[in-house]
């Protein structure tokens, strides 16, 4: 059992959300307190609540800030860093290390990880040179 910081009732750890940097691994908050502050925050301004949405992923995602994800943004103007066309971006990183290298297009990151996949890309291999 734990108590919400925001509504002080006394709840089950199922109804608080999980975050690992915490001594007890779940959130201050119970999940119903979270969702009123979040759709507060939301309909307060749209914005900057997407805005800080897209900070609190990056940072627990790839830990990077929005500041850093900017200058990755400028520094490869726009563009992805395989075909360097425009378009929406996602950020490539290394699933054994979680080191980040680059933005790159969905299409570019979906081919690379087919790449990186050594079976897979056998079996796509394969597939291509059974029709030649």
């Amino acid at each position: 059992m734990k108590i919400c910081s925001r509504c002080k009732l006394e709840k089950s750890e199922d109804d608080f959300y999980t975050n690992n940097s915490l001594d007890d691994k779940l959130t201050y908050r119970c999940k119903i307190c979270t969702a009123e502050v979040y759709k507060k925050r939301i309909d307060k301004d749209p914005a900057v609540a997407k805005r800080k949405q897209k900070e609190y992923d990056l940072r627990g995602r790839y830990n990077l800030s929005l500041a850093d994800y900017d200058n990755m943004v400028l520094n490869q103007a726009g563009k992805c860093g395989i075909c360097k066309k425009d378009g929406k971006l996602v950020i490539d990183h290394c699933h054994d290390t979680g080191k980040v290298r680059m933005l790159l297009c969905v299409r570019c990151n979906n081919n690379l990880g087919v790449i990186e996949n050594k079976p897979r890309f056998d079996r796509f291999m394969a597939y291509i040179n059974r029709f030649k």
